[in-house]
């Protein structure tokens, strides 16, 4: 649901949207960073939150790119952190998770797969979740 209101014309709901998915900090849902403003980033802080710094997502990153599909998929062992690593902004590790996830899970179609996709998004309505697909809807 964040990844769609980091898309939200308002700084209002995409930069508190943002800061929630940064706070996933090494789930590899951080790509928000890059479309925020300095201006945007200054309110990540805002009401007392110390997430968000620049320099810690990038050790984050790096962290990240440094370690291979097996060592997370050896430590997130249930099933819905599985399907968030399938849903990761690194394209080739989220590549290997989906090949991961569909061994282990054949059928199950709720994930961020296939990776050649964008992460997915969703918007939440009374129906359920919609994907979302392309720019805010009006």
């Amino acid at each position: 649901m964040e990844r769609g209101l980091v898309k939200h014309p308002s700084p209002g709901v995409r930069v508190p949207a943002c800061r929630e998915l940064l706070q996933l900090s090494g789930w590899g849902q951080d790509e928000c960073w890059e479309t925020l403003s300095p201006d945007d980033r200054t309110h990540l802080h805002y009401s007392g939150y110390v997430c968000c710094l620049e320099d810690d997502i990038k050790a984050e990153r790096t962290r990240n790119h440094e370690r291979d599909a097996t060592w997370w998929w050896e430590r997130f062992v249930d099933r819905e952190s599985r399907r968030m690593l399938t849903a990761m902004n690194n394209r080739t590790l989220r590549t290997e998770f989906c090949r991961l996830y569909t061994l282990e899970y054949p059928g199950d179609l709720d994930t961020g797969c296939p990776a050649d996709l964008p992460p997915p998004a969703t918007l939440v309505t009374e129906a359920g979740d919609v994907p979302l697909k392309g720019g805010w809807p009006h």
